[in-house]
């Protein structure tokens, strides 16, 4: 069971793409209604090609000879003899890697921008260019990313990353608690299991993945009450 938990909380990034849906909400009309219905349709057609995946990959590979090897699919279009299913899934590989950095780049670029608009990180970067894009802070994200993919082991990247999404996803599920009645779509026990999931993957990890995204997690904090009260500081000044 902890084997399967922290694989779970490892993966869970390949999961966040169905997210990107909710970051974009102020660029879209009637988010009410289209976020909720873009979000469950693009998560379950995920859960339904990962279980057809997994079942034709398990029925030519027996679980304990899957384990063996880190490329799976790979071995089961070899074991079939096709040397095009081989290519298919490598470039497919690459493929889905790329538009899954891509969509991070489109959401993560967005919070950056909305955190400098509430002063949490520089205000630069809220502002936007001529086709109302926010483009400083998709430069700023854009520049991180290629720091951390040249310099960090894609491992730990992974797991760590893994790590933070699973902890703002809790803040996600707590932010949902405080939720009056009447604003709710969802019923306040999705929320709890969400939170208790969300923690519980987390904390899964190994504890090595765990420390770094803490101690990032530290800086933040550091970073966000210097600023705060570096502004008010400012504000008081001016008065």
């Amino acid at each position: 069971m902890g084997g399967i938990l922290r694989a779970t909380g490892l993966l869970f990034f390949a999961y966040t793409g169905y997210s990107r849906i909710a970051t974009l909400v102020e660029e879209v009309h009637n988010p009410s209604r289209t976020i909720p219905i873009a979000t469950i349709t693009a998560l379950g057609t995920v859960v339904m090609l990962y279980l057809l995946v997994a079942m034709t990959t398990l029925a030519i590979l027996v679980a304990p000879v899957v384990s063996k090897f880190a490329s799976p699919l790979e071995t089961t279009m070899t074991m079939l003899g096709s040397t095009l299913g081989v290519i298919i899934i490598s470039a497919g590989a690459l493929l889905t890697t790329f538009s899954e950095g891509l969509s991070d780049l489109l959401g993560v670029s967005r919070v950056a921008f909305a955190m400098g608009r509430e002063t949490d990180l520089p205000r630069g970067l809220a502002k936007l260019g001529k086709g109302q894009n926010p483009w400083r802070s998709v430069l700023f994200v854009g520049t991180i990313s290629i720091l951390i993919a040249a310099f960090a082991p894609l491992t730990i990247v992974i797991a760590v990353s893994s790590f933070g999404i699973l902890l703002y996803y809790s803040v996600t599920n707590l932010s949902a608690l405080k939720l009056l009645f009447k604003q709710r779509m969802f019923p306040a026990w999705l929320a709890v299991a969400g939170l208790i999931s969300c923690l519980g993957l987390a904390f899964a990890l190994a504890p090595q993945e765990i420390g770094i995204g803490l101690a990032i997690l530290l800086v933040g904090i550091v970073y966000r009450a210097f600023r705060l009260a570096t502004l008010k500081r400012k504000k008081n000044d001016v008065f």
